[in-house]
Protein backbone atom coordinates (compact mmCIF):
# COMPACT_ATOMS: atom_id res chain seq x y z
CA UNK A 1 0.00 0.00 0.00
CA UNK A 2 2.83 2.39 0.92
CA UNK A 3 4.61 1.56 -2.34
CA UNK A 4 1.47 2.32 -4.36
CA UNK A 5 0.96 5.61 -2.50
CA UNK A 6 4.59 6.58 -3.07
CA UNK A 7 4.28 5.77 -6.78
CA UNK A 8 1.12 7.86 -7.06
CA UNK A 9 2.79 10.83 -5.36
CA UNK A 10 5.81 10.55 -7.66
CA UNK A 11 3.54 10.42 -10.71
CA UNK A 12 1.68 13.53 -9.59
CA UNK A 13 4.98 15.33 -8.98
CA UNK A 14 6.21 14.43 -12.45
CA UNK A 15 2.98 15.66 -14.03
CA UNK A 16 3.15 18.93 -12.07
CA UNK A 17 6.77 19.43 -13.03
CA UNK A 18 6.01 18.70 -16.69
CA UNK A 19 3.17 21.27 -16.69
CA UNK A 20 5.34 23.87 -14.99
CA UNK A 21 8.05 23.40 -17.59
CA UNK A 22 5.78 24.41 -20.48
CA UNK A 23 7.13 27.55 -22.10
CA UNK A 24 4.70 30.40 -21.49
CA UNK A 25 5.79 32.16 -24.67
CA UNK A 26 4.91 29.03 -26.64
CA UNK A 27 1.50 28.84 -24.98
CA UNK A 28 0.83 32.49 -25.80
CA UNK A 29 1.93 31.95 -29.39
CA UNK A 30 -0.41 28.98 -29.77
CA UNK A 31 -3.34 30.93 -28.36
CA UNK A 32 -2.62 33.87 -30.67
CA UNK A 33 -2.20 32.00 -33.96
CA UNK A 34 -4.11 28.70 -33.65
CA UNK A 35 -7.19 30.05 -35.45
CA UNK A 36 -5.15 31.12 -38.47
CA UNK A 37 -3.41 27.72 -38.51
CA UNK A 38 -6.80 25.96 -38.48
CA UNK A 39 -8.08 28.24 -41.25
CA UNK A 40 -5.03 27.47 -43.39
CA UNK A 41 -5.40 23.73 -42.72
CA UNK A 42 -8.91 23.68 -44.12
CA UNK A 43 -7.92 25.70 -47.15
CA UNK A 44 -4.57 24.09 -48.01
CA UNK A 45 -4.70 20.71 -46.22
CA UNK A 46 -1.59 21.32 -44.09
CA UNK A 47 -2.01 20.04 -40.50
CA UNK A 48 -2.56 22.93 -38.10
CA UNK A 49 -0.21 21.21 -35.66
CA UNK A 50 2.62 21.30 -38.20
CA UNK A 51 2.02 24.96 -39.03
CA UNK A 52 2.01 25.97 -35.37
CA UNK A 53 5.08 23.87 -34.52
CA UNK A 54 7.00 25.32 -37.47
CA UNK A 55 5.90 28.83 -36.50
CA UNK A 56 7.12 28.36 -32.93
CA UNK A 57 10.39 26.79 -34.01
CA UNK A 58 11.25 29.11 -36.90
CA UNK A 59 10.21 32.37 -35.21
CA UNK A 60 11.25 31.67 -31.63
CA UNK A 61 7.55 31.90 -30.75
CA UNK A 62 7.46 35.31 -32.42
CA UNK A 63 10.41 36.71 -30.45
CA UNK A 64 13.17 35.88 -32.96
CA UNK A 65 15.04 38.68 -34.70
CA UNK A 66 13.74 37.73 -38.17
CA UNK A 67 10.14 37.55 -36.94
CA UNK A 68 10.42 40.87 -35.15
CA UNK A 69 11.92 42.69 -38.13
CA UNK A 70 9.89 41.17 -40.94
CA UNK A 71 6.87 39.23 -39.57
CA UNK A 72 8.50 36.18 -41.18
CA UNK A 73 7.45 33.30 -38.90
CA UNK A 74 8.58 30.41 -41.09
CA UNK A 75 12.10 31.36 -42.14
CA UNK A 76 11.19 31.50 -45.83
CA UNK A 77 13.95 32.96 -47.98
CA UNK A 78 13.32 35.17 -51.00
CA UNK A 79 14.28 32.95 -53.92
CA UNK A 80 14.23 34.05 -57.55
CA UNK A 81 10.40 34.23 -57.72
CA UNK A 82 9.95 36.63 -54.79
CA UNK A 83 9.16 40.19 -55.90
CA UNK A 84 8.21 41.60 -52.50
CA UNK A 85 10.11 43.39 -49.75
CA UNK A 86 13.00 41.65 -48.05
CA UNK A 87 15.31 41.78 -45.06
CA UNK A 88 18.82 40.38 -44.65
CA UNK A 89 19.59 37.91 -41.91
CA UNK A 90 22.41 35.53 -41.05
CA UNK A 91 21.31 31.91 -41.41
CA UNK A 92 23.19 29.13 -43.24
CA UNK A 93 25.29 31.95 -44.67
CA UNK A 94 25.79 35.60 -43.73
CA UNK A 95 23.35 38.22 -44.96
CA UNK A 96 20.81 35.96 -46.67
CA UNK A 97 17.65 37.55 -48.09
CA UNK A 98 14.38 36.64 -46.36
CA UNK A 99 10.82 37.55 -47.23
CA UNK A 100 9.26 40.47 -45.40
CA UNK A 101 5.52 40.74 -44.68
CA UNK A 102 3.20 43.48 -43.52
CA UNK A 103 1.48 41.18 -41.03
CA UNK A 104 1.96 37.76 -39.46
CA UNK A 105 -1.17 36.57 -41.27
CA UNK A 106 0.60 37.22 -44.58
CA UNK A 107 3.45 35.02 -43.39
CA UNK A 108 1.03 32.18 -42.58
CA UNK A 109 -0.70 32.47 -45.96
CA UNK A 110 2.60 32.57 -47.83
CA UNK A 111 3.84 29.53 -45.90
CA UNK A 112 0.75 27.59 -47.02
CA UNK A 113 1.27 28.51 -50.67
CA UNK A 114 5.01 27.86 -50.39
CA UNK A 115 4.33 24.24 -49.43
CA UNK A 116 1.28 23.70 -51.61
CA UNK A 117 2.64 24.95 -54.92
CA UNK A 118 6.21 23.59 -54.89
CA UNK A 119 6.71 20.19 -56.42
CA UNK A 120 9.29 19.08 -53.87
CA UNK A 121 6.58 19.13 -51.19
CA UNK A 122 3.93 17.42 -53.32
CA UNK A 123 4.32 14.04 -51.59
CA UNK A 124 3.29 15.64 -48.30
CA UNK A 125 -0.21 16.22 -49.63
CA UNK A 126 -0.69 12.49 -50.12
CA UNK A 127 -0.52 12.10 -46.34
CA UNK A 128 -3.47 12.30 -44.00
CA UNK A 129 -3.96 15.69 -42.36
CA UNK A 130 -3.71 14.08 -38.91
CA UNK A 131 -0.42 12.34 -39.72
CA UNK A 132 1.77 14.99 -38.12
CA UNK A 133 4.71 12.60 -37.76
CA UNK A 134 4.65 11.82 -41.48
CA UNK A 135 4.48 15.54 -42.26
CA UNK A 136 7.36 16.34 -39.92
CA UNK A 137 9.65 13.73 -41.47
CA UNK A 138 8.43 14.65 -44.96
CA UNK A 139 9.36 18.29 -44.46
CA UNK A 140 12.85 17.32 -43.38
CA UNK A 141 13.22 14.90 -46.29
CA UNK A 142 12.08 17.57 -48.77
CA UNK A 143 14.75 19.94 -47.49
CA UNK A 144 12.72 22.50 -45.57
CA UNK A 145 15.46 22.70 -42.93
CA UNK A 146 19.06 21.54 -42.64
CA UNK A 147 18.98 20.60 -38.95
CA UNK A 148 19.09 16.75 -38.82
CA UNK A 149 16.80 16.83 -35.75
CA UNK A 150 14.21 19.09 -37.39
CA UNK A 151 11.46 16.45 -37.65
CA UNK A 152 11.93 15.30 -34.08
CA UNK A 153 11.85 18.85 -32.78
CA UNK A 154 8.53 19.46 -34.55
CA UNK A 155 7.08 16.22 -33.20
CA UNK A 156 8.24 17.05 -29.67
CA UNK A 157 6.55 20.47 -29.83
CA UNK A 158 3.34 18.97 -31.17
CA UNK A 159 3.16 16.32 -28.46
CA UNK A 160 4.38 18.47 -25.54
CA UNK A 161 1.83 21.18 -26.32
CA UNK A 162 -0.90 18.84 -27.69
CA UNK A 163 -1.02 20.73 -30.98
CA UNK A 164 -2.50 17.66 -32.70
CA UNK A 165 -5.85 18.55 -31.11
CA UNK A 166 -6.17 21.33 -33.69
CA UNK A 167 -5.88 18.90 -36.61
CA UNK A 168 -9.48 17.85 -35.93
CA UNK A 169 -10.77 21.36 -35.32
CA UNK A 170 -13.75 22.87 -37.10
CA UNK A 171 -13.06 25.55 -39.67
CA UNK A 172 -12.24 29.02 -38.36
CA UNK A 173 -14.01 31.57 -40.54
CA UNK A 174 -11.95 34.72 -40.69
CA UNK A 175 -13.71 38.06 -40.75
CA UNK A 176 -13.92 39.11 -44.39
CA UNK A 177 -12.48 42.54 -43.64
CA UNK A 178 -9.56 41.00 -41.76
CA UNK A 179 -8.80 38.72 -44.69
CA UNK A 180 -8.99 41.22 -47.50
CA UNK A 181 -7.65 44.42 -45.94
CA UNK A 182 -4.14 43.02 -46.37
CA UNK A 183 -4.34 43.83 -50.04
CA UNK A 184 -4.43 47.56 -49.24
CA UNK A 185 -1.18 47.59 -47.27
CA UNK A 186 2.31 48.20 -48.61
CA UNK A 187 5.69 48.34 -46.94
CA UNK A 188 6.58 52.00 -46.75
CA UNK A 189 10.31 51.65 -46.35
CA UNK A 190 10.71 50.04 -49.78
CA UNK A 191 11.38 51.93 -53.02
CA UNK A 192 8.18 52.71 -54.93
CA UNK A 193 8.96 50.30 -57.76
CA UNK A 194 9.60 47.46 -55.28
CA UNK A 195 6.39 47.72 -53.31
CA UNK A 196 4.55 44.44 -53.17
CA UNK A 197 0.81 43.99 -52.97
CA UNK A 198 0.23 40.81 -50.99
CA UNK A 199 -2.42 38.53 -52.40
CA UNK A 200 -5.29 37.78 -50.02
CA UNK A 201 -6.81 34.39 -49.24
CA UNK A 202 -7.93 32.81 -52.51
CA UNK A 203 -11.31 31.64 -51.25
CA UNK A 204 -13.17 32.43 -48.10
CA UNK A 205 -14.87 29.35 -46.71
CA UNK A 206 -18.49 29.93 -45.71
CA UNK A 207 -21.20 27.71 -44.26
CA UNK A 208 -24.83 27.04 -45.14
CA UNK A 209 -26.92 24.33 -43.47
CA UNK A 210 -23.74 23.16 -41.77
CA UNK A 211 -21.98 22.56 -45.12
CA UNK A 212 -18.82 24.30 -46.33
CA UNK A 213 -19.05 26.23 -49.57
CA UNK A 214 -17.16 28.85 -51.57
CA UNK A 215 -18.41 31.47 -53.97
CA UNK A 216 -17.14 31.22 -57.53
CA UNK A 217 -14.92 34.06 -58.70
CA UNK A 218 -14.95 35.53 -62.16
CA UNK A 219 -13.48 32.98 -64.59
CA UNK A 220 -13.67 30.07 -62.14
CA UNK A 221 -14.40 26.57 -63.35
CA UNK A 222 -15.38 23.45 -61.48
CA UNK A 223 -12.01 22.03 -62.52
CA UNK A 224 -9.93 24.72 -60.82
CA UNK A 225 -12.05 24.58 -57.65
CA UNK A 226 -11.65 20.81 -57.71
CA UNK A 227 -7.87 21.23 -57.94
CA UNK A 228 -7.75 23.92 -55.27
CA UNK A 229 -9.58 21.87 -52.65
CA UNK A 230 -8.34 18.46 -53.79
CA UNK A 231 -11.86 17.15 -54.36
CA UNK A 232 -12.37 14.86 -57.34
CA UNK A 233 -14.26 16.64 -60.11
CA UNK A 234 -17.01 14.03 -60.30
CA UNK A 235 -17.56 14.34 -56.54
CA UNK A 236 -17.73 18.13 -56.72
CA UNK A 237 -20.25 17.85 -59.54
CA UNK A 238 -22.28 15.36 -57.50
CA UNK A 239 -22.22 17.54 -54.38
CA UNK A 240 -23.62 20.44 -56.41
CA UNK A 241 -25.73 18.35 -58.81
CA UNK A 242 -24.09 19.89 -61.86
CA UNK A 243 -23.44 18.37 -65.27
CA UNK A 244 -20.27 18.09 -67.37
CA UNK A 245 -19.40 21.37 -69.07
CA UNK A 246 -21.45 23.48 -66.65
CA UNK A 247 -20.31 27.12 -66.73
CA UNK A 248 -20.07 28.82 -63.34
CA UNK A 249 -21.41 32.30 -62.68
CA UNK A 250 -19.53 34.74 -60.49
CA UNK A 251 -20.78 34.53 -56.90
CA UNK A 252 -22.39 31.11 -57.39
CA UNK A 253 -22.23 28.78 -54.41
CA UNK A 254 -20.15 25.64 -54.76
CA UNK A 255 -20.50 23.16 -51.92
CA UNK A 256 -17.45 21.21 -50.81
CA UNK A 257 -19.46 18.45 -49.14
CA UNK A 258 -22.71 16.62 -49.79
CA UNK A 259 -25.84 18.70 -49.24
CA UNK A 260 -28.50 17.67 -46.73
CA UNK A 261 -32.07 16.40 -46.94
CA UNK A 262 -33.67 19.58 -45.60
CA UNK A 263 -32.80 23.03 -44.26
CA UNK A 264 -32.12 23.27 -40.53
CA UNK A 265 -33.86 25.80 -38.30
CA UNK A 266 -30.48 27.50 -37.92
CA UNK A 267 -30.38 27.99 -41.70
CA UNK A 268 -33.95 29.28 -41.95
CA UNK A 269 -36.48 29.85 -39.20
CA UNK A 270 -39.27 29.66 -41.77
CA UNK A 271 -39.92 26.14 -43.14
CA UNK A 272 -41.00 27.69 -46.45
CA UNK A 273 -39.20 29.77 -49.06
CA UNK A 274 -41.28 32.15 -51.18
CA UNK A 275 -40.46 31.81 -54.88
CA UNK A 276 -39.02 34.94 -56.50
CA UNK A 277 -38.50 35.91 -60.11
CA UNK A 278 -35.53 34.15 -61.69
CA UNK A 279 -35.58 31.27 -59.18
CA UNK A 280 -35.15 27.63 -60.09
CA UNK A 281 -35.50 24.50 -57.99
CA UNK A 282 -31.76 23.89 -58.34
CA UNK A 283 -31.06 27.48 -57.30
CA UNK A 284 -33.25 27.07 -54.22
CA UNK A 285 -31.50 23.80 -53.38
CA UNK A 286 -28.13 25.60 -53.55
CA UNK A 287 -29.40 28.55 -51.54
CA UNK A 288 -30.32 26.35 -48.59
CA UNK A 289 -27.88 23.44 -49.00
CA UNK A 290 -30.58 20.87 -49.78
CA UNK A 291 -30.24 17.97 -52.20
CA UNK A 292 -32.34 18.68 -55.27
CA UNK A 293 -34.17 15.34 -55.27
CA UNK A 294 -35.03 15.79 -51.59
CA UNK A 295 -36.33 19.30 -52.28
CA UNK A 296 -38.65 17.91 -54.95
CA UNK A 297 -39.76 15.15 -52.59
CA UNK A 298 -40.44 17.62 -49.76
CA UNK A 299 -42.81 19.43 -52.12
CA UNK A 300 -44.36 16.26 -53.60
CA UNK A 301 -43.07 17.21 -57.02
CA UNK A 302 -41.54 15.19 -59.84
CA UNK A 303 -38.12 16.08 -61.26
CA UNK A 304 -39.71 17.23 -64.53
CA UNK A 305 -42.34 19.43 -62.86
CA UNK A 306 -42.20 23.16 -63.51
CA UNK A 307 -41.11 25.57 -60.80
CA UNK A 308 -44.09 26.88 -58.82
CA UNK A 309 -45.11 30.47 -59.69
CA UNK A 310 -43.65 33.58 -58.08
CA UNK A 311 -45.05 34.03 -54.58
CA UNK A 312 -45.62 30.31 -54.06
CA UNK A 313 -44.19 28.78 -50.84
CA UNK A 314 -41.64 26.00 -51.40
CA UNK A 315 -41.10 23.74 -48.40
CA UNK A 316 -37.46 23.51 -47.35
CA UNK A 317 -37.92 21.20 -44.33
Amino acid sequence: MKIRLFSLIMLLCLCTKSSAQLNQRYLQYIQTYKDIAIEQMHQFHIPASITLAQGILESGAGYGDLAQRSNNHFGIKCGSDWKGPRVYHDDDARGEAFRKYNTVRESYEDHSRFLRYRSRYSDLFKLDEIDYKGWAHGLKKAGYATNPQYAYRLIALIEDYQLHQYDNASYYVADVNEVYQLNDNTVNDQPEDNKYEFQPVIYQIKYCNGIMYVEARKGDTLENISDEFRIRLNKLQAYNELFDGYVLSEGERIYLNKKKNYASKHTSKDPFYIVKGGDSMHGISQLFGIRLKKLYRLNRMQLDDNLPPVGYPVRIR
